[in-house]
Protein backbone atom coordinates (compact mmCIF):
# COMPACT_ATOMS: atom_id res chain seq x y z
CA UNK A 1 0.00 0.00 0.00
CA UNK A 2 2.49 2.29 0.43
CA UNK A 3 5.87 2.90 -2.08
CA UNK A 4 9.23 2.68 -0.69
CA UNK A 5 7.90 0.43 2.29
CA UNK A 6 7.94 -2.93 2.78
CA UNK A 7 4.56 -4.04 3.70
CA UNK A 8 2.57 -6.62 4.36
CA UNK A 9 -1.38 -6.74 4.69
CA UNK A 10 -2.04 -9.48 7.23
CA UNK A 11 -6.04 -8.62 7.43
CA UNK A 12 -8.00 -6.44 5.28
CA UNK A 13 -11.89 -5.89 4.52
CA UNK A 14 -12.83 -2.79 2.43
CA UNK A 15 -16.09 -0.82 1.80
CA UNK A 16 -16.48 2.39 -0.51
CA UNK A 17 -18.28 5.41 0.69
CA UNK A 18 -21.80 4.40 -0.37
CA UNK A 19 -24.46 7.64 -1.50
CA UNK A 20 -26.39 9.12 1.24
CA UNK A 21 -25.67 10.83 4.67
CA UNK A 22 -22.61 8.38 5.96
CA UNK A 23 -19.87 6.61 5.19
CA UNK A 24 -19.41 3.06 6.40
CA UNK A 25 -16.73 1.98 8.60
CA UNK A 26 -13.51 -0.22 6.96
CA UNK A 27 -10.37 -1.51 8.26
CA UNK A 28 -7.03 -2.82 7.51
CA UNK A 29 -4.31 -4.05 9.68
CA UNK A 30 -0.62 -3.79 8.44
CA UNK A 31 3.14 -4.50 8.92
CA UNK A 32 5.20 -1.49 7.94
CA UNK A 33 8.82 -2.33 9.07
CA UNK A 34 8.40 -3.19 12.31
CA UNK A 35 5.68 -1.50 13.15
CA UNK A 36 1.94 -3.31 13.02
CA UNK A 37 -0.43 -0.10 12.11
CA UNK A 38 -4.21 -0.43 12.51
CA UNK A 39 -5.62 1.85 9.50
CA UNK A 40 -9.34 2.94 9.52
CA UNK A 41 -11.94 4.79 7.13
CA UNK A 42 -14.15 5.72 10.54
CA UNK A 43 -18.10 6.41 9.82
CA UNK A 44 -19.05 10.16 9.23
CA UNK A 45 -21.80 11.90 8.40
CA UNK A 46 -20.91 13.27 5.06
CA UNK A 47 -22.12 16.33 3.55
CA UNK A 48 -25.46 16.54 1.62
CA UNK A 49 -25.86 19.48 -0.47
CA UNK A 50 -28.75 18.45 -1.68
CA UNK A 51 -28.45 18.98 -5.35
CA UNK A 52 -26.68 22.34 -5.06
CA UNK A 53 -23.48 22.29 -6.85
CA UNK A 54 -20.51 20.87 -4.69
CA UNK A 55 -18.55 23.71 -3.05
CA UNK A 56 -14.86 24.67 -4.80
CA UNK A 57 -13.34 24.53 -1.36
CA UNK A 58 -14.54 24.12 2.45
CA UNK A 59 -13.79 25.61 5.77
CA UNK A 60 -12.95 24.41 9.22
CA UNK A 61 -15.05 25.55 11.81
CA UNK A 62 -14.71 24.58 15.61
CA UNK A 63 -18.26 23.94 17.57
CA UNK A 64 -19.20 22.76 21.09
CA UNK A 65 -15.49 21.08 20.75
CA UNK A 66 -15.40 19.34 17.69
CA UNK A 67 -14.32 20.26 14.06
CA UNK A 68 -16.46 20.14 11.06
CA UNK A 69 -16.64 22.10 8.01
CA UNK A 70 -18.98 25.01 6.35
CA UNK A 71 -19.20 26.56 2.53
CA UNK A 72 -18.13 29.48 1.07
CA UNK A 73 -22.21 31.17 1.97
CA UNK A 74 -21.73 29.70 5.59
CA UNK A 75 -23.48 26.46 5.25
CA UNK A 76 -22.48 23.34 7.62
CA UNK A 77 -21.26 20.58 5.32
CA UNK A 78 -19.39 18.42 7.33
CA UNK A 79 -21.10 18.16 10.87
CA UNK A 80 -18.49 18.85 13.83
CA UNK A 81 -16.90 15.36 14.19
CA UNK A 82 -13.14 15.67 14.24
CA UNK A 83 -10.99 16.36 17.15
CA UNK A 84 -8.81 18.38 14.70
CA UNK A 85 -8.69 19.72 11.14
CA UNK A 86 -6.59 21.52 8.90
CA UNK A 87 -7.75 23.92 5.38
CA UNK A 88 -8.37 22.19 2.27
CA UNK A 89 -5.94 22.46 0.11
CA UNK A 90 -5.24 20.84 -3.43
CA UNK A 91 -8.88 19.26 -2.95
CA UNK A 92 -8.28 17.20 0.37
CA UNK A 93 -8.25 18.11 4.25
CA UNK A 94 -6.09 16.78 6.85
CA UNK A 95 -8.66 15.67 9.98
CA UNK A 96 -7.87 13.97 12.75
CA UNK A 97 -10.18 11.12 14.23
CA UNK A 98 -11.65 11.87 18.05
CA UNK A 99 -11.50 8.25 18.61
CA UNK A 100 -7.92 7.05 17.91
CA UNK A 101 -6.27 10.46 17.33
CA UNK A 102 -4.77 9.23 14.04
CA UNK A 103 -5.51 11.70 10.97
CA UNK A 104 -6.50 10.77 7.66
CA UNK A 105 -7.47 13.35 4.84
CA UNK A 106 -11.10 13.91 3.61
CA UNK A 107 -12.61 15.72 0.29
CA UNK A 108 -15.35 17.63 -0.30
CA UNK A 109 -18.04 14.92 -1.09
CA UNK A 110 -17.06 11.43 0.11
CA UNK A 111 -16.05 11.73 3.75
CA UNK A 112 -11.95 9.76 4.04
CA UNK A 113 -10.27 9.06 0.59
CA UNK A 114 -7.00 8.40 2.86
CA UNK A 115 -7.48 6.56 6.18
CA UNK A 116 -6.84 7.19 9.35
CA UNK A 117 -3.56 5.85 9.34
CA UNK A 118 -0.81 9.05 10.29
CA UNK A 119 0.51 10.01 13.80
CA UNK A 120 0.56 13.81 11.49
CA UNK A 121 -0.06 15.32 8.55
CA UNK A 122 0.41 18.64 6.78
CA UNK A 123 -1.28 20.06 3.20
CA UNK A 124 -1.53 18.79 0.35
CA UNK A 125 0.82 21.18 -2.00
CA UNK A 126 1.83 20.26 -5.87
CA UNK A 127 0.38 17.03 -5.41
CA UNK A 128 1.70 15.81 -2.19
CA UNK A 129 1.50 16.37 1.60
CA UNK A 130 3.74 15.40 4.52
CA UNK A 131 2.51 12.58 6.40
CA UNK A 132 4.38 11.16 9.44
CA UNK A 133 4.39 7.83 11.11
CA UNK A 134 5.67 7.07 14.25
CA UNK A 135 8.45 9.40 14.71
CA UNK A 136 9.21 10.22 10.71
CA UNK A 137 7.90 12.15 8.15
CA UNK A 138 7.61 11.40 4.28
CA UNK A 139 5.54 12.58 1.57
CA UNK A 140 1.88 10.65 0.39
CA UNK A 141 0.11 11.17 -2.98
CA UNK A 142 -3.64 11.96 -3.09
CA UNK A 143 -4.37 7.84 -2.56
CA UNK A 144 -1.71 7.61 0.40
CA UNK A 145 1.14 5.90 -1.23
CA UNK A 146 4.25 7.32 -0.39
CA UNK A 147 6.05 9.34 -2.68
CA UNK A 148 9.18 10.20 -0.85
CA UNK A 149 9.90 7.67 1.83
CA UNK A 150 9.34 8.76 5.68
CA UNK A 151 12.96 9.87 6.32
CA UNK A 152 12.94 13.70 7.94
CA UNK A 153 12.44 14.76 11.82
CA UNK A 154 10.09 17.41 10.22
CA UNK A 155 8.68 18.30 6.81
CA UNK A 156 7.03 21.12 5.49
CA UNK A 157 4.66 21.33 2.36
CA UNK A 158 6.44 21.76 -0.93
CA UNK A 159 6.06 25.26 -3.01
CA UNK A 160 7.92 25.75 -6.28
CA UNK A 161 9.30 21.93 -6.23
CA UNK A 162 11.15 22.20 -3.13
CA UNK A 163 10.37 21.64 0.41
CA UNK A 164 12.10 22.09 3.99
CA UNK A 165 12.90 19.43 5.64
CA UNK A 166 14.53 18.61 8.89
CA UNK A 167 17.44 15.92 9.58
CA UNK A 168 19.59 15.40 12.74
CA UNK A 169 18.25 18.71 14.04
CA UNK A 170 19.08 20.67 11.05
CA UNK A 171 17.06 22.25 8.13
CA UNK A 172 17.42 22.44 4.37
CA UNK A 173 15.79 21.46 1.07
CA UNK A 174 14.58 18.35 -1.13
CA UNK A 175 12.70 18.51 -4.53
CA UNK A 176 10.01 16.68 -5.82
CA UNK A 177 12.55 13.22 -5.79
CA UNK A 178 13.55 13.44 -2.60
CA UNK A 179 16.75 14.88 -3.23
CA UNK A 180 18.59 17.14 -1.14
CA UNK A 181 19.07 20.33 -3.23
CA UNK A 182 19.82 22.94 -0.21
CA UNK A 183 22.24 20.58 2.87
CA UNK A 184 20.01 20.70 5.96
CA UNK A 185 22.87 23.27 7.62
CA UNK A 186 20.02 25.49 8.98
CA UNK A 187 19.51 25.78 12.80
CA UNK A 188 16.40 27.71 12.70
CA UNK A 189 13.36 26.41 9.96
CA UNK A 190 12.82 28.02 6.94
CA UNK A 191 9.74 29.65 5.36
CA UNK A 192 8.89 28.39 2.25
CA UNK A 193 9.45 29.35 -1.91
CA UNK A 194 6.13 29.79 -2.53
CA UNK A 195 6.86 33.54 -3.61
CA UNK A 196 9.20 34.70 -6.40
CA UNK A 197 11.32 31.69 -5.75
CA UNK A 198 12.59 33.17 -2.47
CA UNK A 199 12.45 31.82 0.71
CA UNK A 200 12.82 33.53 4.17
CA UNK A 201 15.85 32.35 6.31
CA UNK A 202 17.38 33.21 9.66
CA UNK A 203 20.69 33.82 10.81
CA UNK A 204 22.46 32.65 14.26
CA UNK A 205 21.79 36.17 15.22
CA UNK A 206 17.98 35.95 14.99
CA UNK A 207 17.95 38.07 11.61
CA UNK A 208 15.44 37.13 8.83
CA UNK A 209 16.62 37.56 5.03
CA UNK A 210 15.75 35.44 1.84
CA UNK A 211 17.63 32.72 0.12
CA UNK A 212 16.89 31.92 -3.94
CA UNK A 213 16.39 28.11 -4.66
CA UNK A 214 20.14 27.48 -4.59
CA UNK A 215 20.57 28.74 -1.09
CA UNK A 216 22.62 32.02 -2.32
CA UNK A 217 21.36 34.94 -0.28
CA UNK A 218 19.72 37.95 -2.31
CA UNK A 219 18.41 39.81 0.40
CA UNK A 220 20.46 39.94 3.37
CA UNK A 221 19.92 39.09 7.00
CA UNK A 222 17.92 41.88 8.63
CA UNK A 223 15.09 42.47 9.65
CA UNK A 224 13.83 41.09 13.02
CA UNK A 225 10.77 39.19 11.09
CA UNK A 226 10.14 38.09 8.04
CA UNK A 227 6.89 36.43 6.07
CA UNK A 228 7.31 34.48 2.60
CA UNK A 229 6.43 35.93 -0.30
CA UNK A 230 3.13 36.15 -1.79
CA UNK A 231 1.70 38.06 -4.55
CA UNK A 232 5.06 39.89 -5.31
CA UNK A 233 5.59 41.51 -1.90
CA UNK A 234 6.98 40.05 1.77
CA UNK A 235 5.57 41.21 5.40
CA UNK A 236 8.67 42.00 7.35
CA UNK A 237 9.53 43.71 10.63
CA UNK A 238 11.52 46.98 10.54
CA UNK A 239 14.34 47.96 12.29
CA UNK A 240 11.31 50.94 13.96
CA UNK A 241 9.75 47.77 15.50
CA UNK A 242 6.80 47.98 13.11
CA UNK A 243 5.95 45.77 9.74
CA UNK A 244 5.77 46.51 6.26
CA UNK A 245 6.16 44.94 2.94
CA UNK A 246 9.18 44.82 0.67
CA UNK A 247 9.30 43.70 -3.09
CA UNK A 248 11.84 41.07 -4.30
CA UNK A 249 15.28 43.78 -4.29
CA UNK A 250 14.50 44.02 -0.74
CA UNK A 251 12.84 47.68 -0.98
CA UNK A 252 9.97 48.46 1.01
CA UNK A 253 6.73 49.27 -1.32
CA UNK A 254 4.54 49.60 1.57
CA UNK A 255 6.58 51.66 4.47
CA UNK A 256 6.59 49.92 8.14
CA UNK A 257 3.43 51.38 9.66
CA UNK A 258 1.57 48.25 11.06
CA UNK A 259 2.23 46.75 14.56
CA UNK A 260 1.97 43.24 13.15
CA UNK A 261 1.37 42.03 9.26
CA UNK A 262 0.50 38.99 7.55
CA UNK A 263 1.22 37.79 3.89
CA UNK A 264 -1.07 38.26 1.16
CA UNK A 265 -3.92 36.98 -0.66
CA UNK A 266 -6.48 37.41 -2.93
CA UNK A 267 -5.24 41.16 -3.02
CA UNK A 268 -5.59 41.68 0.77
CA UNK A 269 -3.21 41.26 3.95
CA UNK A 270 -4.07 40.80 7.37
CA UNK A 271 -2.43 44.03 9.54
CA UNK A 272 -2.65 44.73 13.31
CA UNK A 273 -3.29 48.29 13.83
CA UNK A 274 -2.99 49.59 17.83
CA UNK A 275 -4.82 46.17 19.16
CA UNK A 276 -7.34 45.16 16.64
CA UNK A 277 -7.02 43.58 13.19
CA UNK A 278 -8.07 44.85 9.31
CA UNK A 279 -7.44 44.43 6.40
CA UNK A 280 -5.17 46.10 3.50
CA UNK A 281 -4.77 46.50 -0.16
CA UNK A 282 -1.59 46.76 -2.21
CA UNK A 283 -1.11 50.28 -1.78
CA UNK A 284 -1.15 49.72 1.65
CA UNK A 285 -4.51 51.50 2.42
CA UNK A 286 -7.14 50.11 4.89
CA UNK A 287 -9.75 47.92 2.62
CA UNK A 288 -11.19 46.66 5.89
CA UNK A 289 -11.15 48.49 9.24
CA UNK A 290 -9.06 46.82 11.94
CA UNK A 291 -11.75 45.39 14.11
CA UNK A 292 -10.82 41.74 14.68
CA UNK A 293 -8.85 40.26 17.45
CA UNK A 294 -7.62 38.22 15.34
CA UNK A 295 -7.59 37.90 11.75
CA UNK A 296 -6.26 35.15 8.95
CA UNK A 297 -5.09 35.09 5.81
CA UNK A 298 -7.80 34.99 2.61
CA UNK A 299 -8.64 31.42 0.79
CA UNK A 300 -10.84 31.23 -2.00
CA UNK A 301 -12.76 34.25 -0.93
CA UNK A 302 -12.79 33.72 3.04
CA UNK A 303 -11.08 34.91 5.58
CA UNK A 304 -11.20 33.63 9.54
CA UNK A 305 -11.39 35.95 12.16
CA UNK A 306 -12.23 36.84 15.86
CA UNK A 307 -15.17 38.55 16.76
CA UNK A 308 -15.61 39.59 20.32
CA UNK A 309 -14.02 35.96 21.39
CA UNK A 310 -16.22 34.27 18.60
CA UNK A 311 -14.47 32.71 15.79
CA UNK A 312 -16.18 33.79 12.01
CA UNK A 313 -15.00 33.86 8.59
CA UNK A 314 -15.65 37.19 6.25
CA UNK A 315 -15.92 37.64 2.76
CA UNK A 316 -13.28 40.39 0.73
CA UNK A 317 -15.87 43.18 0.90
CA UNK A 318 -15.33 42.16 5.38
CA UNK A 319 -18.81 40.67 5.30
CA UNK A 320 -20.06 38.38 8.19
CA UNK A 321 -20.60 35.01 6.53
CA UNK A 322 -20.13 32.82 9.69
CA UNK A 323 -19.58 33.35 12.97
CA UNK A 324 -19.84 30.68 16.03
CA UNK A 325 -20.97 32.08 19.46
CA UNK A 326 -18.90 31.17 22.79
Amino acid sequence: MKKFIPLLVSLAFFTFPLAGNAQTAVQDIVQIGNNTITISFPILKLPNYKGKKIPATLYPVFINGKYGFIDDAGNLAYEPQFLNAKVFSNGLAAVQYKENGLWGYIDRVNGYVIPTEYNGAGNFSEGVAPARVNKLYGYIDSTGDYRIAPQFEEAKPFSNGMAAVKMDGLWGFINRAGEIVIPPKMVNEPGDFSGLGLAAVINTNGQYGYIDKAGNVVIATKYTLADSFSEGLAAVKGTNGLWGFIDRNGIFKIKPTFAVAKQFSNGLAAVKVNSKWGYIGKNGNIVIKPQFDIADNFSKGLARVSVNGNIAYINGAGKLIWITHS
